[in-house]
């Protein structure tokens, strides 16, 4: 009697689970190809995406999934040269197993990306990139076209990019190697690494340390909560550097011959010079009796008030340009030789 229990209990299980409970060993496949399009707009709910560059001139897509034809269908079409790529979800049905899209992309053809859940994946790209998600992670490698990235929630990975990039994101971290064409990134929760970028920066974050290593050009770097840190540094502009609550410490690759101002509200400030030569009309200012200056050149000390604060102030030249200004209300401003 038992043993037939078991038996109607897993012949009901099969019922329930009905056709997508085999799907994953025979995904269901789409194949399209389209050719004169100028334009490709994805718009998908939850399914992964990998998008690389075409061979030929046509646009191809293939979709495969598991999930059950009651439930999900693919979506794909062409109008008016653009086309269009989507994903319906019916309600019927169970709606367990996956999807996944490829699609290949020739030069010259615009890419608008839209999902709500699921990670997107482009690879050796030259086109115009226009990517917004709701949740889930960003990784681009090996891209030539301008990129406009913004996301809710998830971690934005991008290596080998030659043209501008914009990055928005709600929260998540930004991963930036091997950068040329300028970077903007603007965060509200999440850290930002950026390794070995050329061009102009431009980077806001409310809550969130910023690492910049081997960065080969002009910038100016805001937070309001956090530490920004920066090694190997070859200024070919002008810097700023500015933190509401976190220190700064820069480290020079190359000699300073650009205009460089560092400040934090609550934090050290460092500037070291690592070897390279200290040139230039320097100004420390530390908040009276709550900061301190901390610098082996010799130069005029004195107090004075800014903006109704009162400051300890060490200035000295060693020759006219560039203008280098260390600032801290809480903490020490220090130069390194």
């Amino acid at each position: 009697m038992i043993r037939l229990v078991k038996i109607l209990a897993i012949i009901v299980l099969i019922w329930l689970m009905g056709p997508g409970l085999g799907a994953a060993d025979s995904p269901r496949i789409l194949e399209k190809s389209f050719s004169g399009a100028a334009e490709i707009r994805i718009r998908l709910a939850s399914s992964d995406c990998v998008i690389a560059s075409a061979d030929g001139s046509k646009i191809r897509i293939k979709n495969e999934t598991t999930k059950s034809p009651d439930s999900y269908s693919p979506e794909v079409s062409m109008a008016n040269g653009i086309v269009t790529v989507g994903e319906e979800f019916s309600g019927h049905g169970p709606n367990h197993g996956r999807s996944r899209w490829s699609i290949w992309v020739p030069k010259g053809v615009a890419v608008t990306f839209r999902s709500a859940s699921g990670n997107l994946e482009v690879r050796e790209l030259g086109n115009a990139l226009d990517i917004s998600t709701a949740s889930g992670d960003v990784n681009l490698d090996g891209l030539s076209g301008k990129i406009k990235i913004r996301t809710a929630s998830g971690d934005v990975d991008i290596a080998g990019v030659s043209m501008e990039t914009k990055i928005h994101t709600a929260s998540g971290d930004v991963n930036v190697e091997k950068s040329k064409g300028g970077i903007s990134v603007m965060t509200a929760s999440g850290d930002i690494e950026i390794v070995g970028a050329e061009g102009v920066l431009k980077i806001r974050t409310a809550s969130g340390d910023v690492d910049l290593k081997k960065i080969h050009g002009s910038g100016d770097v805001r937070s309001a909560s956090g530490e920004i840190e920066m090694k190997g540094l070859i200024p070919t502009g002008e810097w700023t550097l500015s933190a509401a609550s976190g220190s700064i410490e820069v480290n020079l690759g190359a000699e300073a011959k650009h205009d460089m101002t560092l400040s934090s509200a609550s934090g050290s400030v460092v500037l070291d010079f690592d070897g390279n030569p200290v040139k230039g009309s320097f100004e420390l200012l530390a908040a009276f009796n709550r900061g301190e200056i901390r610098c082996s050149e010799k130069g005029n000390t004195e107090t004075v008030f800014r903006r109704g604060t009162k400051f300890s102030r060490l200035s000295f030249s060693r020759g006219d340009q560039p203008a280098i200004s260390l600032r801290t209300h809480s903490g020490t401003v220090e130069i390194r030789r």
